[in-house]
């Protein structure tokens, strides 16, 4: 929800949860093929390669980083 605009809130967030349902659906198809036909070691080392971007995106926001402990003058 931060990342919506206030007056738009409700439409922004309807449509980056259906975004990220669409993904789920088209990128979950082929993934029996995958594990069927390379094996699942494989699939494994390919869903761990594939989540490497999204984790190093996740450095760029860190807003859950607790606040700093020097005084503010």
């Amino acid at each position: 929800m931060s990342l919506c605009d206030k007056r738009f809130t409700a439409t922004q967030y309807a449509l980056l949860t259906s975004l990220m349902a669409v993904t789920r659906v088209i990128v979950g198809a082929p993934t029996g093929f995958v594990a069927k036909t390379y094996g699942w070691e494989t699939y494994f080392v390919i869903s761990a390669l594939a989540a490497i971007p999204g984790l190093l995106f996740l450095l760029r926001y860190d807003r859950w980083k607790a606040p700093s402990t020097e005084a503010v003058q």
